[in-house]
């Protein structure tokens, strides 16, 4: 049954949050890069950069503003690939199966 007990995700939500500063990430929910990613189904929206330049914090505020206006009715599933956590370094933990 560790299958059903993946590695828990809102740790490192929580602690992004924690480091959150008021108004930091404004400019990707106002951008047009937001906008369409966030009312197109079948779009992506790829952050990226250098180790420790901010994609954590900012994919948290990301999560934070769809929790604060998504239609109730939809489900919100995120991960966080950690390399400082073992347990959220591999692909397949973001996906348990039942054979682990």
């Amino acid at each position: 049954m560790k299958w059903l007990a993946p590695p828990d995700p809102s740790t490192n939500f929580n602690k992004a949050r924690e480091q959150y500063r008021q108004g930091a990430g404004q400019w990707l929910l106002e951008s047009d890069a937001y906008s369409t990613w966030n009312t197109n189904p079948n779009s992506f929206l790829w952050l990226h950069s250098l180790s420790r330049c901010g994609k954590t914090i900012m994919s948290s505020t990301i999560i934070a503003d769809l929790e604060n206006n998504a239609a109730s009715s939809w489900s919100l599933l995120y991960f966080y690939f950690d390399f400082n956590e073992v347990d959220k370094r591999p692909l397949r933990k973001a996906v348990p199966h039942e054979d682990e």
